[in-house]
């Protein structure tokens, strides 16, 4: 994130790995070298809005 990345934190299945997307924020807040802020969180969520909505076009470019 501090170089720019658009980082976000998912769960894939939450019935088979039985986690939650809170779990996963607080997992990745405990293994985070600094603390993550509540900004750092607003920053992950609106990630992770904005990428669920790119096209797949944007989505193979950025992948490669």
């Amino acid at each position: 994130m501090e170089k720019g990345l658009k980082v976000t934190i998912n769960t894939d299945n939450c019935g088979i790995s039985r986690t939650s997307l809170s779990q996963e924020f607080y997992k990745a807040a405990t293994l985070c070298d600094r603390k993550l802020s509540l900004w750092d969180c607003f920053v992950l969520i609106r990630n992770s809005l904005i990428v669920s909505f790119t096209n797949n076009q944007s989505k193979k470019k950025n992948t490669q």
